[in-house]
């Protein structure tokens, strides 16, 4: 009786599952919350490597994809070297081993998403097959709407899952995000000896999305903006550190963010698909119980 139904149920959710898993992640740096593209870093990265000498002399106008504040900085780079005809393609070697890192641990985000909806999809496509088997080949009748709110419930566990996932990706990220453009930027603007007005401006340190975990690193772009200002002091070397320390920072908040992605996907999995697989089964055991 209820074959068609589950049949169409089972394919129509494997299928939002697929779906969902091919989603581009949120890209949560932006207030207006749009859907990265996927791909725009790696397009952005086979660009850097035919960047050389003699399309910068050619005198043409170059694009460059947009992704996160690597390609503002690389346009601040470009501009730098029509004006002053700095040699950049040092600073431009160290973007482009920062955007790979940056790639790959946005592959880790995204892998961390398909992961835990892949687990979902398996458990959900169990309840699906163990209730086919139980309705058509055991012929044990089950309520309809009992069917409908078992599978509605995994439904919404992925809604959630999904929800809490973009609100812990945007504590954790979303604020670093900021620092660690302000640290590039001073990176390349020491690198470059632009004046110290003008990097105090664009750095905007007092606009920065607060972060106590990160409040040593803004300390240190303070410490090195004053230095250049009453020392005229451009140490290089501080702009490097301040770097790496912002890609070390980085690496932790990812950690702690996996660590806290495992504890929300065994909360969902338990209270909306283990949960829901139960409720499957003793409606199924109350039903054979009433046949008999």
């Amino acid at each position: 009786m209820f074959l068609p139904y589950l049949v169409s149920t089972f394919t129509i959710c494997l299928l939002a599952f697929f779906f969902l898993e091919k989603l581009p992640l949120f890209d949560l740096n932006s207030k207006a919350w749009p859907l990265k593209e996927k791909g725009h870093g790696q397009k952005l990265y086979r660009e850097l490597l035919s960047l050389n000498r003699a399309k910068l002399a050619s005198g043409k106008s170059i694009e460059l994809t947009r992704y996160k504040f690597f390609t503002e900085l690389l346009d601040e780079l470009l501009v730098s070297y029509k004006q002053t005809g700095a040699n950049i393609f040092g600073h431009i070697g160290e973007l482009r081993k920062n955007l790979l890192k940056d790639i790959k641990y946005e592959k880790r985000l995204s892998g961390a998403r398909g992961s835990s909806l892949a687990e979902m999809g398996m458990i959900f496509g169990m309840s699906a097959l163990f209730t086919i088997f139980a309705t058509s080949y055991a012929e044990i009748q089950i309520e309809g709407v009992a069917l409908i709110f078992a599978f509605g419930w995994q439904a919404l566990g992925v809604g959630l899952f999904l929800f809490a996932l973009g609100k812990l990706r945007q504590k954790h990220f979303r604020p670093f995000q900021g620092y660690l453009k302000a640290a590039s930027f001073l990176d390349i603007f020491i690198k470059t000896g632009q004046p110290v007005n003008i990097i105090a401006k664009k750095l905007a340190l007092s606009s920065l999305i607060k972060d106590k975990s990160l409040d040593h690193l803004e300390d240190r772009m303070e410490m090195i903006l004053e230095q250049i200002k009453s020392q005229g002091i451009y140490d290089s070397a501080q702009g490097a550190e301040l770097g790496a320390e912002c890609w070390y920072c980085y690496e932790e908040k990812l950690d702690r963010f996996f660590q806290e992605i495992k504890r929300l996907k065994l909360l969902v999995i338990t209270l909306f698909f283990l949960g829901s697989y139960l409720f499957i089964f003793f409606s199924l055991v109350g039903a054979l119980q009433q046949g008999h």
